[in-house]
């Protein structure tokens, strides 16, 4: 992992971004994770505006991000889930020099439909729900019904981190678990459905569905990032240090600062950085200077 310089910072996202003035130049291409993709297009939005520079942003999932970076289709690669270390071998075979930025924090949380008769449950329970363990609501303190289980896809960040985090790693049995590919999509599946259970960031949360609490513990918006909270994660954009362009370079720097800063809060995530500590050695460090 030699190849990989956390920096601690703000956040961003991804889809794909036009308007009717001519462009002053090529645009600036992310591909990657979903759950970064509304704060990104926000950014992106209001960074085009300022410099008239055009943005092509794609959300194909963290994974398939990271490999079109490290295969040279664009300019970041948005991430919700740590780069593996087989993906930095890859980087280095291909002669990327991966360098990651950690810009936000997130909270990932289970959620039900609005008539669940749960507040709460347990990491515990999770994982046997999602291992396929328990399989009925009333072995977790509510009705006798079959629970119908909602999962993100392979190419997602959140599944990755949620498989860590919740079952340990053991993968999810097929015949047990329904796969989505987006945030959007699960919302709805269990808003649709009395029995089903599924997981979202909290970005995602609207008055369709139901949170859970975990272990008890509300995910709630505090200034330490709610480490207390234990489906958290870390949220990340990634650059080729040699293939860096000049307005990707302008770009990663509006993401650092104030205005990027009080965009990453307003769309609900927690900036992980503080933008006003090493701000210089971050600009020498985009601006290509030695």
């Amino acid at each position: 992992m030699k190849s990989i310089y956390p920096l601690c910072l703000v956040m961003a996202i991804v889809i794909s971004i036009s308007g009717c003035t001519k462009k002053s130049s090529e645009p600036v291409i992310i591909h990657g994770s979903t759950t970064i993709e509304p704060v990104l297009i926000t950014l992106a939005r209001s960074f085009e505006k300022q410099h008239n520079i055009p943005f092509e942003i794609e959300a194909n999932g963290s994974r398939d991000g990271i490999r079109d970076l490290i295969e040279g289709k664009c300019d970041i690669a948005d991430s919700s889930y740590h780069v593996t270390p087989s993906q930095v071998m890859e980087a280095e075979k291909k002669g990327v020099q991966l360098r990651e930025f950690h810009i936000a924090f997130d909270m990932i949380v289970p959620i039900v439909h609005t008539e669940n008769g749960l507040s709460s449950i347990s990491m515990k329970h999770l994982r046997q729900i999602y291992t396929g363990e328990v399989t009925t609501w009333k072995d977790v303190g509510w009705k006798d019904n079959p629970i119908m289980v909602v999962s993100r896809d392979a190419s997602s960040g959140t599944y990755h981190v949620w498989n860590k985090l919740v079952t340990g790693g053991n993968d999810f049995k097929p015949e047990h678990v329904e796969t989505l590919s987006s945030n959007s999509a699960v919302v709805a599946r269990v808003a649709d459905n009395f029995n089903a259970i599924g997981y979202i960031s909290k970005t995602f949360v609207n008055n369709e569905i139901k949170v859970l609490a975990v272990d008890g513990i509300q995910p709630e918006e505090k200034k330490n990032g709610n480490a207390d909270y234990p489906i958290r994660r870390k949220l990340y954009v990634y650059v080729d240090m040699n293939n860096l362009n000049q307005n990707t370079r302008r770009f990663l720097l509006y993401i650092l600062s104030r205005q990027g800063h009080e965009v990453i809060q307003k769309e609900g995530f927690i900036p992980a950085g503080i933008y006003n500590q090493g701000e210089d050695k971050i600009r020498t460090l985009l601006s290509g200077e030695k």
